[in-house]
């Protein structure tokens, strides 16, 4: 049985394509798929490092070939169209948020506030624009190569690379994104 021709795979995590996409307290990676980088657990002074993911040919990321250095995300929508993420792995546990208006940095905080919390849009790509709000004005999320050290960080606006948002799926426990009606053929 197959979902609108696509086979799902037991625990991955499935590219995000459209706001319904967006579920409040499910696990998410923060990925920029063209150069397969995932927002890393490893928070640097003024940044998230990225680390490799591999992205299987039908998109998605299994779940049994992270690394323990790719951060988990849980998504909380704090209100209407405004969302937090919380780490839940590695060493810097928080919410993310964009810290400066002075400097580029995206940094990790044990309580939210405005500066963490922010307003989330999906293209049909699958390209997230997510925007902190508060007083921070560098507040847009991307990924920047950073000449072969890449990272994830906060700036003034869209001048680096995109991210996207990946949705964990399990199909043992029917956690499935999308709406389409399952395929069924017989050989």
């Amino acid at each position: 049985i197959t979902g609108g021709g696509n086979l799902a795979k037991a625990q991955s995590y499935q590219l995000v394509t459209s706001k319904d996409g967006l579920v409040s307290g499910d696990k998410y990676l923060i990925v920029n798929k063209e150069g397969d980088y995932a927002l890393s657990t490893n928070q640097k002074s003024s940044n998230r490092a990225g680390t490799s993911v591999t992205i299987e040919d039908d998109g998605s990321i299994l779940s049994s070939t992270l690394s323990s250095n790719v951060c988990i995300l849980k998504l909380t929508e704090e209100s209407s169209g405004i969302w937090s993420f919380y780490t839940t792995n590695g060493t810097n546990i928080g919410y993310l948020y964009a810290s400066s208006s002075g400097s580029n940095q995206l940094k990790t905080q044990t309580t939210l506030n405005a500066n963490g919390k922010s307003k989330i849009t999906i293209a049909s790509d699958g390209t997230a624009s997510i925007i902190f709000q508060g007083t921070n004005t560098r507040n847009v999320l991307q990924y920047n190569y950073n000449g072969g050290s890449p990272i994830f960080n906060c700036y003034a606006s869209a001048s680096q690379s995109p991210v996207y948002l990946y949705r964990y799926i399990d199909s043992s426990t029917g956690t499935e994104t999308g709406t389409d009606d399952p395929e069924i053929s017989f050989d």
